[in-house]
């Protein structure tokens, strides 16, 4: 009687150890994640240009013997920096026969010769600086000077894009036209620069209604202008840009990464831990960000969201939850 009440206990116990042990091979892994708050910024995503809206122009109303040019085409100067030096002593031995090497290839030295009494006699003559400085700062637009070479009067040696008068010139739709307000602050990003990022507010006026080429045929944008607070020697005239149009005030959202979603022929719906076990739920999703998905379904706090092989009703063993 004994023995078999002895048996009757090992086989109870062997058959609870199996039961325990299948069960735990129907628990299955999964993922496990919390809804997060996120700071969504309503946007805009546009491409454009820089675009420089004023220049100035160095002329003179002599006639210069260029000595040195310190500056190139596309080049940034700041305002007060020498673009170039002249040399007087040789603009008056030109005027007695003595050319040295003057460059007169591009000069009607009839022409010149004819005019520089004239100068000469003027006591502003005096008065021309030995070096040219810039009066702005900007980009390098044209330069039609060289070293050793002769200007006429009046002549453009210098044209600089004011960089303060730089702005970026943005396109966009009819329809995102509509979305956006004087004062809206951008984001710009030069193509060529990807590191680099100027703020900017869009202008009060200069918007442009036009009609572009595209492969489906004519469409009809909309140009519209940002000033930039931060210009510095990169920005330049007809830079290639991409940009950010803030709307509206940023608002909190609620989202969860967007594996954690999944499709089906009735919709997106999502895996939740209830009592240990998967339950299937239908959700309502809105704004995605390039990781996130906004749910729009309510949940109560603390909801667990999983992911992995799973199905509704199987066991859940959370690994590497947050």
């Amino acid at each position: 009687m004994r023995k078999k009440f002895i048996y009757i206990i090992l086989t109870v116990m062997l058959g609870a150890e199996f039961i325990a042990f299948y069960n735990l091979q129907q628990v299955k892994p999964a993922e496990g994640s919390i809804l997060a708050e996120y700071e969504y910024k309503p946007h805009i995503n546009v491409t454009g240009e820089f675009e420089n809206i004023c220049n100035t122009t160095i002329t003179f109303s002599f006639p210069l013997i260029i000595k040195e040019v310190f500056v190139r085409e596309n080049m940034f100067v700041n305002k007060g920096q020498a673009l170039f030096s002249v040399d007087k002593e040789k603009m008056i031995n030109l005027l007695n026969g003595n050319i040295g090497d003057t460059d007169l290839s591009s000069i009607n030295i009839d022409k010149l010769f004819s005019l520089y009494p004239s100068f000469l006699n003027n006591s502003e003559f005096i008065k021309i600086p030995d070096i040219f400085y810039s009066p702005e700062s900007g980009i390098i637009s044209s330069l039609d000077i060289k070293a050793n070479s002769i200007t006429l009067p009046d002549q453009e040696l210098v044209s600089i894009s004011i960089a303060d008068n730089t702005v970026a010139k943005l396109t966009l739709s009819q329809t995102d036209y509509g979305k956006i307000e004087i004062g809206n602050k951008v984001i710009i990003t030069p193509v060529a620069f990807e590191k680099r990022k100027y703020i900017g507010k869009i202008k009060e006026n200069g918007a442009v209604v036009k009609k572009q080429n595209s492969i489906t045929g004519n469409k009809v944008v909309v140009e519209v202008y940002a000033d930039i607070t931060n210009i510095d020697s990169v920005v330049s005239d007809g830079l290639q840009i991409n940009g950010i149009i803030y709307t509206d005030n940023s608002s909190q959202i609620k989202t969860l990464d967007f594996t954690y979603i999944n499709q089906d022929e009735d919709g997106q719906y999502v895996y939740i831990l209830d009592n240990g076990k998967a339950l299937k739920e239908y959700v309502e999703t809105g704004i995605e960000t390039n990781t996130e998905t906004q749910i729009l379904t309510y949940f109560n706090p603390g909801t667990i969201f999983i992911k992995g092989d799973i199905e509704e009703g199987d066991r859940i063993i959370l690994i590497n939850d947050k």
